[in-house]
């Protein structure tokens, strides 16, 4: 399933780079139809759902999510009020998490996203009739809308699982010699600097993307983005730049 994770992770970083829309990653390829999400994804939820693997996960992971929320806005509150700011807009968040209906199971989660934003549905409906108007928009929702909720809360773990091992294992070598190999390609025995120090070499059909939305480096063959940390003073716009080696983050 990380893998499914993974490519919507790489279609936000190239929305992002694109400046493509306000919507969150999930409704964007929600509305679009994606097979990121109907081909790959959705299977796999349904399939671990009827395998009794899915109830477990989904309840905890929303538990630590809402707890460390929880924690954020109260340190956000003990901030705001030593320094003498207003943080009512905490407060009232932290009243609302509490007010929330316990989740349990997998099926009082998913009553509590039917009844926690009423109307988000009908505005899914609009959005995909307006995209693909020859198609039943409320019946493709009606039927996904369940999964939908499941696989963003999970997505959202990912990344935070994510966001954990680039902190605590900030080369990325052994994965992205993982990323080449599965298309075929020995890094090492390629690329010198990755060889030797864990560096991809910046050489075609690599390039950096240098945009306002989105930093990091580009594989143009492959459609792949890589989070990198350059100052942006110090690459071109263009992305163009004289031999370098770049470590990947991310």
């Amino acid at each position: 399933m990380d893998t499914c994770f993974s490519d919507i992770r790489n279609a936000d970083l190239q929305r992002r780079m694109d400046a493509s829309g306000t919507l969150s990653i999930f409704d964007a390829l929600f509305v679009a139809r994606s097979p990121l999400l109907l081909k790959a994804l959705f299977p796999k939820l349904e399939a671990a759902h009827a395998e009794g693997a899915l109830e477990d996960r989904v309840v905890s992971t929303y538990q630590r999510q809402l707890q460390r929320e929880l924690r954020q806005l109260h340190a956000a509150v003990e901030d705001a009020e030593s320094a003498d700011r207003d943080c009512r807009i905490e407060k009232a968040k932290i009243d609302a998490l509490g007010r929330r209906p316990a989740v349990d199971s997998l099926g009082a989660f998913l009553t509590m996203c039917d009844r926690l934003w009423p109307g988000v549905r009908d505005l899914r409906v609009q959005r995909c009739q307006q995209l693909q108007p020859d198609k039943d928009a409320k019946a493709y929702v009606d039927r996904h809308c369940h999964v939908f909720e499941i696989g963003a809360l999970l997505y959202q773990e990912y990344l935070d699982r994510r966001g954990l091992l680039d902190r605590f294992h900030a080369p990325f070598a052994s994965e992205l010699a993982a990323i080449y190999k599965g298309r075929g390609v020995d890094l090492a025995a390629t690329d010198q600097q990755f060889d030797k120090y864990k560096l991809l070499s910046l050489n075609k059909p690599l390039r950096i993307v240098n945009e306002k939305a989105f930093q990091g480096l580009s594989h143009e063959g492959w459609g792949l983005y890589f989070g990198i940390e350059v100052p942006r003073q110090a690459v071109p716009a263009d992305g163009s730049a004289g031999p370098v080696a770049i470590e990947v983050l991310w």
